[in-house]
């Protein structure tokens, strides 16, 4: 008749096999703590998740050495909780998890760019340069600008921003960087419009024409020719602008006529 072959574990055995899954699964939820920033793509959702089954294994390796107790002693919420053994293990490594929980090592700096101060108009041109740790600039589009890639330790720190848009005075200023997500609002002024004239007034021979009186458009702009029949001058118009120019020479009428504003262009007048 055939022995059977029964074979138990010792309690030595249990002992040193609990002891060896206690400790490696210790070991791995205090890896998964220490190296939580490095793995910042892990949401916490889930993060906590990993670590209560990991601190479950632990405390369950641990059961099959010493048992757990709890006691519990006083009114509802104003008592106190007393925990012993592997239970204990469990509770101690979510306290230090969420000590160590993963936080993101960089965010996205952002701004809204406004052209007035009462948030009507949103500027959809232009660039604004950020002075942080180095420059960078970004393009300005319907009024939103990003930084991306900020190290977490310039939160709540300040910093200069320069805005620059045609149209519109270049802002520098400093702000501080918010604590939470909010975009950092810029507001820019206007900047009336004008474009430079200059030019020459000439006869019909095509000599200089010295101490004309020259009109822009009936009368908002005056100016004198110099000694060589030149004249310069800013106008309150934007570049392309058709406007009526009159020259006056020996106190008659010599010149009449339309022209289009152009900054850097040469206005030649021939005078009748």
């Amino acid at each position: 008749m055939a022995q059977k072959n029964n074979t138990t574990i010792t309690p030595l055995t249990w002992v040193i096999i609990s002891a060896i899954g206690f400790i490696l699964f210790l070991a791995a939820a205090i890896l998964l703590m220490l190296y939580s920033n490095r793995i910042g793509f892990i949401k916490p959702q889930i993060y906590f998740f990993l670590l209560v089954i990991i601190g479950m294994v632990c405390a369950a390796f641990l059961s099959g050495a010493m048992k757990s107790h709890a006691k519990y002693t006083g009114q509802v919420y104003g008592g106190t909780l007393e925990l012993g053994g592997p239970i204990l293990v469990l509770v101690v490594l979510i306290f230090l998890g969420y000590k160590f929980m993963p936080k993101k090592d960089s965010f996205t700096l952002k701004f809204t760019v406004f052209g007035s101060a009462s948030k009507a108009e949103l500027i959809n041109n232009g660039q604004l340069k950020i002075l942080l740790n180095k420059p960078d600039s970004q393009k300005i589009e319907n009024g939103f600008v990003s930084f991306t890639d900020i190290d977490t330790k310039y939160r709540g720190k300040q910093t200069d921003v320069i805005a620059n848009a045609p149209g519109y005075y270049g802002l520098g200023q400093t702000i501080t960087i918010p604590e939470e997500d909010n975009p950092v609002e810029l507001h820019l002024q206007r900047r009336p419009d004008s474009v430079m004239v200059s030019g020459i007034v000439i006869n019909k021979m095509g000599q200089p024409v010295k101490n004309a009186t020259l009109v822009f458009d009936n009368g908002i702009a005056k100016q004198r020719s110099d000694g060589y029949g030149m004249f310069r001058l800013t106008l309150p118009f934007k570049e392309g602008k058709e406007i009526n120019i009159r020259v006056y020479s020996a106190d008659k009428l010599r010149f009449n006529s339309s022209q289009v504003l152009s900054n850097g262009g040469t206005l030649t007048l021939q005078i009748e």
